[in-house]
């Protein structure tokens, strides 16, 4: 029953984060340059560690980003039995197979 709770509530989680996500992207809601990822905070402004392994602290659009694929690689080690530590290499592993889908030509 903890489990059933604890998956709901993480998907909950996750939508909540789309949906700011796309409110950023879509609705212009926001004026904080972090936030919208502009001013000094702007993708051609960011140091490689922020482009990549720590692009959460980049902009309010990849933080909330964070937040759902954590809350996605928690759900998958709860429904896999595993232990919740796993939940870094998936984690990784889903920026690794993001990087590499995104590069495509």
């Amino acid at each position: 029953m903890i489990s059933i709770i604890l998956i709901v509530s993480l998907l909950v989680t996750s939508a909540i984060a789309k949906g700011f996500q796309d409110r950023i992207n879509f609705k212009g809601n926001f004026k904080s340059d972090w936030m919208v990822g502009a001013g000094k905070y702007h993708r051609s402004k960011r140091t490689w560690l922020l482009k990549y392994p720590l692009s959460f602290l980049s902009d309010g659009w990849h933080a909330f980003d964070s937040i759902k694929v954590s809350c996605l690689c928690i759900i998958a080690t709860i429904a896999l039995g595993i232990s919740v530590y796993w939940f870094i290499p998936l984690y990784i592993g889903h920026g690794i197979i993001f990087e590499l889908f995104y590069r495509l030509k």
